[in-house]
């Protein structure tokens, strides 16, 4: 009676798939990288100027007109944006990530010693002012809410084309 033996070495089997899943790990691990960098980027965004007024109203309708117009023709006092942006805000986001075999841990944070510790007041959680919510400064949660899930999608489609 014919019969077909083969011996298969399972150990040699086993580090082939081993190597495929480290490959496979290895390019999730660039995409959440790429994520990051990509919140980060969102984050060290200025907001462009627009003037408001303080107490986000004019003393009337004719004065919100001048202001306006003015700001339109260029003759008007301030020009914007009239503080001078040095990127400091920008540069105050830090990317670090934290690689494991099992897991990764990628962050983005504020780091406090380059902006002296005034940029929570801008872009800070729960401690950024009224009027930098008003001028449209993004926080950490504003961001994540916008462009997490819509990245985080980005990564798996990107994942779902990979091939060792």
């Amino acid at each position: 009676m014919p019969v077909i033996t083969r011996t298969f070495d399972v150990n040699d089997m086993v580090k082939e798939v081993d190597q495929v899943i480290e490959g496979f790990l290895a390019a999730a691990q660039d995409e959440a990288r790429k994520v990051m960098h990509t919140l980060q980027e969102y984050l060290q965004e200025y907001p462009e100027y627009q003037y408001k007024p303080w107490n986000n109203q004019y003393h009337s309708k004719k004065q919100e007109l001048f202001v306006k117009a003015s700001m339109a023709r260029g003759d008007w006092g301030i020009r914007p944006p009239y503080y001078a942006r040095r990127g400091a805000m920008a540069r105050s986001w830090v990317y670090s990530e934290k690689l494991q075999k099992k897991s990764s841990t990628f962050t983005v944070k504020m780091d406090q010693r380059i902006h002296s510790g005034r940029g929570v007041y801008v872009q800070g959680q729960d401690q950024q002012h009224w009027r930098m919510k008003q001028i449209g400064w993004p926080t950490p949660k504003s961001v994540s809410e916008k462009y997490f899930d819509k990245e985080l999608n980005k990564m798996k489609d990107r994942l779902k084309a990979w091939r060792p």
